[in-house]
């Protein structure tokens, strides 16, 4: 593999599981807004669902390696406060689910770029 070979190690053995060129994967754009909900909601829980449900969302991508299951990346990184500070276009499709990996704003720029996907990537501030 060469120097811009994508590696995927364990995070818990720090195991090398895979390594790939970008050419043998596609990382496709997703938002992710898990929701919450309550059976029989208190007027407390509708407040707390609603903020949960719509602060929780977050630009995403899915990543397909061959061989392995899809990995789910997303990033929380705001401008302040609750702004956040990337997003999708409206027609990226939203899943009912968390990321399975967060990354900082920084990391997010570098897999967005090296994966194509910086001409969809909507930045603010």
């Amino acid at each position: 593999m060469g120097p811009d070979a994508i590696r995927v190690f364990d995070p818990n053995g720090n195991a090398l599981i895979a390594a790939v060129s970008p050419a043998h994967l596609t990382a496709t754009p997703v938002i992710f807004r898990p929701t919450q909900r309550h059976w029989f909601p208190s007027v407390g829980n509708v407040i707390s669902d609603v903020a949960t449900n719509y602060w929780s969302k977050a630009p995403g991508m899915r990543v397909s390696i061959p061989g392995m299951a899809p990995l789910t990346i997303g990033c929380r990184d705001s401008v302040s406060g609750l702004d956040f500070r990337f997003s999708w276009p409206d027609d990226v499709p939203a899943e009912h689910a968390r990321a399975e990996y967060e990354v900082s704003g920084t990391d997010w720029l570098i897999l967005v770029e090296k994966f194509g996907l910086a001409p969809y990537l909507i930045k603010r501030g």
